[in-house]
């Protein structure tokens, strides 16, 4: 089976991370895996360059990106095409069903973060965002989400019925292989020898909200605790000026794109996730398979599902800077350390996820042959 999977690039982050490690599980049961990417950067590339065909549209403008899709499409097959993230989720269905070579291909969109929270901050925005899922979740096949809370928020704005939406949490990562103490290894990263290490990995924006953790650490610089911000973004430039104007670069320290983050969240005493709002974040999945406690802020959505409820880390409220510099002091945190994954049936093995892809991709198949 031939499948396509378009994305606007191999950035890092959690949806173009699983798209990765889906395409090679894929690729290892014998399925034909190819990329086409409206841009050809991003941190994944390279290693991705070296295992898959990848078609890169790096048109000037997003206009001449479709219509360079369109001339791709028109001229290459695919059984089933994989499209993720808005706006590609209204667009691309579109431009497969114009193509004559894919007009009976399968059509899987998938969203894995609230459109409404990221998009939708205006009468107008919230309109554009009814309309385009209106479109785009009905030409398409199959429509998928992150998790429930999610799939609740698609199916009241494109205005489908939850049923039409399959939830396809993201699944528990492989536990590195960390070749010895990971925690004496990379202890090192963070500023001064502190008692307590902290660590937060993302991308750097807003909705990341990495200016709550600093405004923490304002709190508790003299409490011998030191920050590592793990990631690389647009707010990079708004949080180095804050670490200076608030003279914070003795306790926090912001370290840029790595390739083994998983590593260093093993070596931290507590991992802190800080965002506005989320999807299901693969962060908590990876801390939770290297046995870091986790504080996290309830948004939504994702990190209350994944914590089950509190039970597996320490849910505070969003934005709230008191709730969260209490619940580092109190250590309450310690109580979860070390949990083990296989206790917890909510969360999808990487096999359980293939499997479920699969039959999608199955079901795609057979009702565009129907």
């Amino acid at each position: 089976m031939k499948l396509a999977i378009i994305l606007p690039s191999l950035a890092v982050g959690g949806t173009e991370k699983i798209r990765l490690t889906l395409a090679r599980c894929l690729k290892h049961r014998g399925y034909d895996v190819h990329f086409i990417l409206l841009l050809s950067h991003g941190e994944l590339f390279t290693d991705a360059d070296k295992e898959f065909s990848i078609y890169c549209l790096n048109a000037k403008t997003f206009r001449s990106s479709l219509f360079a899709l369109y001339t791709h499409l028109r001229a290459n097959r695919y059984d089933v095409i994989l499209v993720g993230l808005w706006p590609l989720t209204f667009f691309v269905p579109i431009i497969i069903r114009l193509s004559s070579r894919n007009r009976r291909s399968g059509i899987i969109v998938s969203e894995h973060a609230s459109l409404l929270r990221e998009y939708g901050k205006s009468l107008r925005s919230k309109l554009i965002l009814k309309c385009t899922t209106f479109v785009g979740y009905r030409i398409a096949d199959f429509v998928t989400s992150v998790s429930g809370s999610l799939r609740d928020e698609l199916s009241q704005l494109a205005n489908i019925s939850r049923e039409r939406v399959f939830v396809l949490p993201n699944p528990l990562p492989d536990r590195p292989p960390f070749g010895g103490d990971a925690r004496e290894r990379f202890k090192g990263l963070w500023p001064g020898n502190p008692r307590l290490r902290i660590v937060n990995v993302g991308a750097l924006k807003s909705q990341k909200n990495q200016k709550l953790l600093l405004d923490a650490m304002r709190r508790l610089k003299f409490r011998d605790v030191s920050l590592l911000i793990v990631g690389d973004g647009p707010e990079r430039l708004r949080l180095e000026k804050m670490l200076c104007d608030e003279n914070l670069n003795d306790c926090v320290r912001l370290l840029g794109w790595v390739n083994n983050s998983s590593e260093i969240i093993a070596a931290a005493d507590l991992f802190v996730l800080s965002s506005n709002f989320e999807g299901y974040p693969n962060v908590l999945l990876e801390a939770l398979v290297v046995g870091t406690p986790i504080i996290s802020t309830d948004c939504d959505y994702g990190p209350r599902e994944i914590l089950a409820d509190g039970k597996y880390g320490v849910l505070v409220p969003t934005n709230n800077l008191d709730c969260l510099c209490t619940s580092i002091l109190n250590q309450k945190w310690k109580s979860y350390s070390r949990v083990d994954t296989n206790t917890m049936p909510h969360l999808l093995p990487k096999a359980s996820y293939i499997d479920k892809f699969e039959s999608l991709l199955a079901k795609s198949i057979d009702k565009v042959n129907l």
